[in-house]
């Protein structure tokens, strides 16, 4: 091959060359705009339907009081069959500097949160028919106060109710669908699990479940009964009785008569705190953050509260749009 053979056919394999590197780039440019100029994500209202598979579809009972408007000033008779808010897009962690804000990430994802709602409305279903009553306590009772929702990095859900009902419980539960099981343990929370479920090492429940505590009662006060919680976990009775319905999830449930009172004896709800346990595993997590729970506001919903004409209105505000408002009935409002 002559010289000049071997020159011309460098010349062509480096144009070549060339031409490839140039249509990488260009795809690689194409693809970075099209990233750019992504819409962003919309906060979407979503009705969860229980797979038949699953549960038993059970609903709740006519127990919606309260007007919901969706923002616009249009009241929606039946807050019931309105959907819940739940972000299935949340802004990009590696736009936060700061670590702490890894620490609230989503706790359910669709699917475990389908579940766990799911045997929340069993356990709610079971309590009506066999007229138990219970309230939403401990981080469920912030959740609906803050969120009006599970709070949103938390993984389970917390009840309360009497313990002179917990034989009642136990019998009555004997009567939910055959996947749904209640652990019953004698002088501790209960659990009520989905067989399901992720198994927890050691333990004879499985996760997701709902958390169910206990309260005892003197003339005056009730407390939990687990002596652990027994000196802090303690109200008047006059704070918790006559019980309220509150949104929670998409729907309205028992909350004590002044949640507010009740929650502000164990919470700053202007404060956010990360995960202390991982229910789904069941272990305590030592690294932990408390933050003003204005820093999250671009990352979740949370609830705005003003009292207005007698009645306490609240907003779902996210990024500066009202989601939804709730406007609690008098009796409620005059507690709170």
């Amino acid at each position: 091959m002559t010289s000049r053979n071997k020159i011309c056919n460098y010349i062509f394999s480096r144009k070549c060359v060339l031409i490839t590197l140039t249509f990488i780039e260009l795809g690689f440019l194409l693809c970075l705009c099209m990233w750019m100029c992504r819409p962003s994500s919309p906060l979407v209202t979503q009705t969860y339907r229980y797979s038949p598979n699953l549960l038993v579809n059970l609903t709740f009972g006519e127990v919606n009081l309260l007007k919901f408007h969706d923002g616009s000033n249009k009241s929606m008779s039946r807050l019931g069959s309105t959907g819940s808010i739940y972000l299935l897009r949340l802004v990009n962690y590696r736009l936060d500097a700061d670590r702490q804000y890894i620490a609230f990430p989503l706790g359910l994802t669709a699917e475990e949160r389908e579940v766990t709602l799911a045997l929340l409305q069993t356990f709610a279903q079971v309590c009506a028919v066999f007229k138990i009553p219970f309230f939403l306590y401990g981080g469920s009772l912030v959740g609906s106060l803050r969120h009006h929702d599970i709070i949103p990095w938390d993984d389970d859900i917390d009840v309360m109710l009497n313990s002179e009902d917990r034989d009642v419980l136990r019998h009555a539960m004997r009567y939910s669908p055959e996947n749904v099981q209640l652990h019953s343990p004698e002088h501790e929370r209960w659990k009520l699990y989905w067989t399901k479920g992720r198994p927890i090492r050691n333990k004879e429940y499985r996760w997701p479940y709902i958390d169910i505590f206990f309260f005892a009662e003197n003339q005056s006060h009730i407390y939990d009964e687990q002596d652990v919680y027994r000196k802090e976990f303690n109200f008047p009775k006059a704070h918790v009785f006559p019980l309220c319905l509150r949104p929670f999830a998409g729907r309205m449930l028992p909350v004590p008569y002044n949640s507010l009172a009740v929650a502000g004896r164990n919470y700053n709800l202007s404060m956010c705190h990360s995960l202390e346990i991982s229910h789904k595993l069941e272990v305590t997590l030592f690294q932990r953050y408390i933050v003003p729970c204005s820093q999250l506001r671009n990352l979740y919903p949370f609830v705005h509260r003003s009292f207005w004409n007698g009645y306490l209105h609240e907003k779902l505000v996210y990024r500066g749009r009202i989601v939804h408002t709730v406007v609690i009935p008098e009796n409620c409002s005059r507690s709170q």
